[in-house]
């Protein structure tokens, strides 16, 4: 949100440099983009005119991945004809955090990268790119049917405690791409049906949700054989039995 406050009446034009791409300058009262100058409003013994600034879905050309600055310029203009006033405001634009989801009966440190306190693969990959990542190691000895319906809470809270976290840096971030292996794939679609993140197409990310993009490493989004087979099989094993045969099935399939 972007505001400038002034002593006098007048109108207010903001500019972005260099072109951002797919960002949007609007006003805060209404959404509309901004195409004149805004009027300034009376606040107390100020006058303030308002913007919000909305970045883009992809990555912008004219910036450094995954973080550039840009600047805001307010041109202020008194409505008593003194002369022109302009300020500038340093901003910077960071790629979107990653959160990692692994598959049934694994971890993320397996499934993504990370081996006694060592991080490789794609979970290095992301980190060595620039990017903030965190990871969701959800319950695994839950069939999946309760793991969609039960933990939905806990990749809420993930990602309540990444945008946290970064808030606390001065960075705005109000949305995360999800990268998932196996039925983390199901648990995120899943998620995104929810109402957890209906609920969370609040102002903070302008009714866009929590979730910016969702990329799926062999999950079974089509249904499984195997899955099928072990749901109708698991219930019927003792319960010392159930979590180690069908870990068993798993890995050996």
């Amino acid at each position: 949100i972007l505001r400038y406050q002034s002593d006098r009446a007048g109108t207010v034009n903001f500019s972005v440099s260099p072109s951002i791409s797919g960002s949007r300058l609007e006003l805060l009262t209404d959404r509309s983009e901004i195409t004149a100058p805004v009027q300034t409003t009376e606040t107390g013994n100020m006058h303030q005119a308002s913007a919000v600034f909305i970045a883009p879905e992809t990555w912008p050309e004219t910036l450094t991945y995954p973080k550039g600055s840009f600047t805001v310029t307010a041109t202020f203009t008194p409505s008593d004809g003194s002369e022109a006033k302009s300020e500038s405001l340093t901003l910077s634009l960071q790629a979107t955090p990653v959160v990692l989801i692994h598959g049934a009966f694994g971890t993320n440190e397996r499934a993504f990268g990370y081996t006694q306190g060592t991080k490789h693969g794609v979970w290095r990959k992301l980190e060595d790119a620039g990017l903030t990542v965190a990871s969701w190691n959800y319950a695994n000895e839950k069939s999946p049917k309760e793991l969609i319906s039960n933990n939905n809470n806990g990749l809420a809270k993930v990602l309540a405690e990444t945008f946290d976290s970064l808030n606390s840096q001065g960075i705005a971030a109000t949305r995360a791409d999800l990268v998932t292996h196996s039925s983390g794939g199901l648990l995120a679609r899943q998620y995104l049906r929810n109402d957890i993140d209906t609920g969370n197409k609040t102002a903070n990310s302008y009714g866009l949700g929590t979730v910016r993009r969702v990329v799926t490493i062999a999950s079974p989004n089509l249904g499984s054989h195997v899955s099928s087979f072990c749901a109708g099989k698991f219930d019927a094993l003792p319960s010392s039995w159930q979590n180690w045969s069908a870990k068993n099935v798993w890995e050996t399939i």
